[in-house]
């Protein structure tokens, strides 16, 4: 994922603003993550899920994760409230097997012991679109794409000249959140910038505690391009973030208890891109940086971690014929981790390049992908992708094939906490995926997805607690997750929309026990209305409400399985739109997590205008 392709998406966008109402409907949507290139998702023949700019809006000031949540495949657990340790899970695969993308820029932390993405902090207030793409991606994304890729677009201005947009919001537990952004677009130039903020006094983080654990994040968020030539254009993107979030701990028991410990991140990030285009080819060069440093405060002592991320790529798409398009390119990744525990800075690099055919042939669509990498640490190795869309009329049937590669962690090798150390002896694990799927179309109505998957893995790296120090291991054998998903959005009325999404998941361990913290059944339904006055115009009111069920996680035995409905409701006035939200109405207590709180009934009112 780059900016330049953020780019392209607004010129289609664009053309699209361009067309009538019943046009615009009738576009095909296109996605960026699975072929490296703007395509028609049902041409991909693989699972791509989108959440754009209308559904991050209508969330609100929300976490992320709990948007995310509403995606087939996607599982997320947090260790507690807002500004907690929170990952996500696609497909069973947890964060160390799907990296993060944000304008291009990847952000899990390097020091981190399974190099993942903690999204305890991230909000949608300068997010506009966000791509996950499910299965093994390694072919193109490299090794630490065993489960799928999230890709993540920040705020683009939607229209020629200078806009403004703010949003405030308060809710249950001294939560206030605000943002703002500015963009300004001309014929050729664009840029933005988002700032936002939220502090929450929080909730517990543990069951058993009776203390709040408060938290505060700050972001600011720009991107800009011009372009320079007909044939070149330019661009830059960056995003600060700062936040501290309270924390409990174990007792001299060994039981989490409430404690007076905080946390504090600070995370920087960005990148310098320039695309040229001669002929029926174009040539992306673009070079970003990640950094990020993690305090942990006790009553005891201080621990610091921090890690950085130094990349360079190139990307290059011919288009040979109108039947054929081929992508390749070539990349160059430094990964740096520095804590006491590991006794200094040690470091990584992985080198590598692909190339990807795109072929179109009457009703089919392939594309075959290969790549060959090498590690500093481990040596070379090689994965490969083919995918496969065969379009029948409004029915797409559809399968993909893949293979995977990781390395382990810097951290799962040497870090040493006393209490745990790494293991400089692991292997790294290697995995096969496979899914078949069908979708088809209702026109300007809705569309439904089924998807059939598995993903094998060999030498899983997993935490033993068999011996003290605690350490990791790989595991002898193939584990295995498969299982089903099942999606679809559906107009009942003018005024009425339908959706909602399944996933039967069924993770199991080489020696037969099942994986942790991994719904078997996991469900999301909801319905939408909209009525009082046309979309846009002052007198618009719009109301949901959702359910979400999960059952079958094991986490030290077997969680109860849990119900959670949520409410939401808007009304536009001139230039503004009112909203309120409720979560959790039923104030259910469950855990996703064990021994860890989630949220209890909250409710939250808002203002946004656009200007």
């Amino acid at each position: 994922m780059h900016r330049s392709l953020t780019i392209l998406l607004a010129v289609l966008a664009s053309t699209a603003h361009a067309q009538t109402a019943d046009d615009i409907y009738d576009l095909p949507e296109i996605v960026l993550t699975p072929n490296l290139t703007p395509q028609e998702k049902s041409r991909t023949g693989v699972s791509v899920s989108v959440l754009d700019d209308t559904a991050l809006r209508a969330a609100g000031q929300v976490p992320l994760l709990d948007t995310l949540a509403r995606l087939p495949g996607v599982h997320v657990s947090a260790n507690g409230g807002f500004g907690q340790l929170a990952s996500i899970r696609v497909r069973g695969a947890d964060e160390r097997y799907v990296p993060v993308y944000i304008d291009g820029v990847q952000v899990a932390d390097p020091s981190g012991a399974t190099v993942g993405f903690d999204f305890g902090q991230t909000l949608t207030s300068d997010i506009s679109r966000i791509e996950v793409l499910s299965g093994s991606q390694s072919a193109l994304y490299g090794g630490s794409a065993v489960g799928g890729v999230i890709a993540i677009t920040t705020r683009q201005p939607q229209r020629e000249g200078q806009t403004h947009a703010a949003s405030v919001e308060i809710g249950s537990h001294d939560t206030r959140a605000a943002s703002y952004s500015y963009g300004l677009k001309t014929d050729r130039t664009e840029q933005a910038v988002t700032l936002s903020h939220l502090h929450t006094g929080g909730i517990s983080a543990t069951r058993s505690g009776t203390e709040r654990d408060a938290a505060e994040a700050t972001r600011l968020s720009w991107s800009g391009s011009i372009a320079a030539r007909d044939d070149l254009t330019v661009g830059a993107s960056a995003f600060h973030q700062r936040g501290w979030a309270d924390y409990d701990g174990y007792d001299q028991n060994f039981a989490l208890a409430d404690a007076d410990n905080r946390a504090h991140r600070r995370e920087t990030g960005g990148g310098v891109f320039a695309q040229y285009t001669v002929g029926d080819s174009t040539h992306i060069l673009d070079a970003t940086a990640y950094d990020i440093d993690r305090r942990y405060v006790t009553d005891l002592d201080e621990t610091r971690f921090e890690g950085g991320r130094q990349a360079l790529r190139y990307r290059g798409t011919t288009r040979v014929s109108d039947r054929l398009t081929l992508v390749y390119g070539a990349d160059t990744t430094r990964e740096i981790a520095e804590t006491g525990a590991l006794g200094g800075e040690i470091s990584s690099r992985t080198n590598g390049a692909f190339a990807e055919a795109i072929a179109t042939q009457g009703v089919f669509n392939l594309s075959a992908s290969l790549r060959r990498d090498h590690n500093s640490d481990f040596g070379s190795y090689s994965t490969a992708r083919v995918a496969v869309a065969a379009q029948l009329g409004d029915t797409t049937l559809r399968g993909a094939a893949s293979t995977g590669f990781r390395a382990p962690s810097l951290a799962e090798r040497y870090d040493d906490y006393g209490y745990y150390t790494g293991n400089p002896d692991l292997d790294p694990e290697e995995s096969t995926s496979v899914e078949i799927g069908i979708d088809h179309d209702y026109g300007i109505k809705g569309r439904v997805s089924a998807t059939l998957f598995q993903i094998h893995t060999d030498n899983l790296i997993t935490y033993t607690d068999a011996v003290f120090p605690n350490t990791v291991v790989n595991v002898s054998g193939q584990s295995v997750r498969k299982g089903l998903e099942l999606s679809g959005t559906y107009a009942m009325s003018d005024l009425l929309t339908g959706w909602g999404s399944y996933t039967y998941l069924d993770g199991t361990a080489a020696s037969g026990a099942r994986l942790s913290r991994i719904p078997r059944h996991d469900l999301a339904l909801g319905v939408d209305a909209s009525f009082g006055a046309p979309a846009g115009e002052a007198g618009e009111t719009t109301a949901g409400v959702s359910l979400r069920h999960a059952s079958g996680i094991v986490d030290a035995g077997e969680l109860p399985g849990f119900s959670v409905v949520d409410a939401r409701m808007s009304y536009r006035l001139n230039g503004a739109v009112a909203y309120l939200r409720a979560e959790n109405i039923f104030d259910k207590d469950y855990e996703v997590v064990r021994g860890y709180s989630t949220q209890g009934r909250t409710l939250n009112v808002g203002l946004r205008a656009d200007f």
